[in-house]
């Protein structure tokens, strides 16, 4: 794995198996039509519910197009601005009650009302948010489908990673030539 430096306060990981960090993995599939088409025929089930108004493939995906560029100019502008309470205000808790440790869990809800797009991210105390994976998630948990359990083990992963490389902070971050 390897760390990459996105913009400002914004890292992300890379993992082996893929060209492009996360990050730029994420917005590659997010605005990708054939990848966008195979997705939401595959998860067609969780798509087609009351919760999401029975949404045709069509309109998920130019849904998801849209809003993939939109999020993806909000965080940058976010990074590029140094805002910090920008960037604490859109990675939110991933869950209610935190675990107390170094990093904390975190998400990006997309932009729009019953978004599915999610960025996931680890959080130092003073505020580098690492990117871990995403994910198009159509279900009330993550348990409920494999892709998106699957971006749990790589958080997990990357906690891992990062304390085995005592990177705990922006210091730490430095100590690897990463900024």
């Amino acid at each position: 794995m390897e760390i990459i430096h996105i913009f400002g306060n914004i890292y992300s990981a890379k993992y082996k198996e893929y060209p492009v960090n996360e990050f730029r993995r994420l917005f590659k599939n997010w605005t990708d039509t054939a990848y966008l088409e195979n997705f939401f025929e595959e998860n067609a089930k969780d798509l087609n519910t009351e919760f999401y108004k029975n949404s045709p493939i069509e309109d998920a995906i130019f849904n998801t197009i849209e809003e993939a560029y939109q999020l993806q100019q909000t965080v940058l502008s976010l990074a590029k601005s140094g805002d910090s309470k920008g960037l604490e205000d859109l990675f939110k808790p991933l869950h209610q009650e935190e675990k107390n440790s170094v990093f904390s869990n975190r998400k990006v809800y997309g932009l729009r009302s019953k978004s599915w797009l999610r960025i996931y991210a680890l959080k130092t105390m003073d505020g580098i948010y690492m990117i871990t994976g995403g994910a198009i998630k159509l279900t009330r948990s993550m348990q409920e489908r494999e892709h998106t359990r699957h971006e749990l083990i790589k958080m997990n992963w990357c906690e891992f990673f990062l304390k085995e490389q005592g990177v705990y902070d922006l210091e730490g971050f430095h100590e690897m030539n990463l900024l």
